[in-house]
């Protein structure tokens, strides 16, 4: 055999080789897109994710992803599932969905032509303490007829300096707040008038992490169009060595000189830290309907023998008239005086002068004072202040 001969018989060999291993190369490829089948019809684009890239998720609390998609044909789209695959590391798609450490579906409806919306996966990812980058992929397991917006791949950072303030959304604050008057069940509070307010929340704090916030309000007309009024302090005693400890926090004072029906922003407004000021400014604030109305009405209800409601004629002596008032308005009246003027026939007079430190709004109150006249022709006049001299 010549040279010439084996070094042709080599270089088919190593043809053959080269084929063999493309082959294999191309196979491990198209195995690597897991689950993804072509095709399906229609054309529904991955646009967005929340979280987003680069976003930080806390190491011991589960993530559920959102992805955002439009339906970009001029058909509706048929139902379609997602998957989303999570693994260590910066990783391309195909390496990162065979070497996934968790995995999960996000259902799709039918979409509308032109329609724009989020879904969120059915279940969370758990990190349990991974302290690093990670690759999250979603994919449609039909791939359409534009499959190259098929696929998103972008990276997290699941950190155990996770950094959250979470506020509790399923509370009403307005309910914290004593002595006030309603009308069809809304609560009614009063111009002018200071309140003070609790809220509750949750915090993700290291042991070593450190956050200064700004805890306030904003008062804002019904619509939330034009804000009114804000007031704002500096806290930063906040929870810390555990996950999302619950706890409750007061308000700055709450005062507005103007009746109406306002939106009553609260939580936190703004934040920094170390490492990390807070990382999801999405769960940081609450909002309330509040009405303000400042009427006043204080009536007085009836006056009576102290011995004994139902008589007629009063007993001479101490403590022998008792008059009942009440107040039937929105607001706490304060520091008044209820008068009781005793007369005779023969121009006789006393006056006497029951003080009331505070009537709050559905309450009543019962004055007693002294009978120091006798006879037949007795005369008792009772007499609240006029409009224009009630302290709110």
């Amino acid at each position: 055999m010549s040279v010439a001969t084996k070094q042709s018989r080599g270089h088919r060999f190593s043809s053959i080789f080269v084929v063999m291993l493309m082959l294999f190369t191309s196979l491990a490829s198209i195995a690597l897109v897991d689950t993804a089948k072509a095709s399906t019809t229609g054309n529904i684009s991955i646009i967005g994710s929340t979280p987003a890239e680069f976003d930080f998720i806390p190491a011991y609390e589960p993530t559920y992803f959102t992805v955002e998609l439009n339906n970009s044909d001029s058909d509706p789209s048929d139902p379609r599932t997602m998957s989303w695959y999570v693994c260590l590391g910066e990783k391309v798609t195909n390496v990162c969905i065979s070497q996934r450490i968790d995995e999960g579906s996000i259902l799709i409806p039918p979409m509308a032509p032109g329609e724009v919306s989020n879904f969120t996966s059915l279940n969370g990812f758990y990190p349990n303490g991974i302290n690093e980058t990670i690759t999250v992929i979603y994919q449609f397991d039909e791939f359409d007829m534009n499959p190259t917006d098929d696929v998103l791949n972008f990276k997290l950072n699941s950190t155990l300096e996770y950094t959250d303030f979470k506020i509790e959304v399923n509370e009403n604050i307005i309910d914290t707040l004593s002595n006030l008057a309603f009308y069809e069940g809304t609560p009614l509070l009063s111009n002018n008038t200071q309140y003070n307010m609790t809220f509750s929340g949750f915090a993700n704090l290291c042991a070593t992490c450190h956050l200064n916030a700004s805890l306030g309000w904003q008062l804002w007309n019904e619509n939330q169009s034009t804000m009114i009024a804000e007031y704002y302090e500096f806290t930063e005693n906040f929870p810390k060595y555990s996950f999302y400890k619950s706890f409750q926090m007061a308000l700055p004072t709450f005062e507005h000189n103007e009746d109406g029906v306002y939106t009553l922003l609260y939580g936190i407004f703004d934040s920094t830290g170390s490492p990390y000021g807070d990382q999801n400014d999405d769960n940081n604030l609450n909002s309330v309907t509040i009405v303000i109305n400042t009427e006043l009405d204080i009536s007085i209800d009836n006056m009576y023998p102290s011995h004994n409601p139902s008589e007629q004629s009063y007993l001479y002596g101490t403590d022998m008239v008792s008059i009942l008032i009440s107040n039937n308005g929105n607001s706490t009246a304060n520091a008044f005086d209820l008068d009781l003027i005793i007369s005779n026939s023969d121009g006789e007079q006393s006056t006497q002068t029951c003080n009331i430190n505070f009537l709050a709004p559905n309450q009543q109150r019962t004055c007693v004072f002294d009978m120091l006249l006798h006879g037949n022709a007795i005369n008792l006049q009772a007499n609240l202040p006029s409009a224009d001299r009630w302290k709110l």
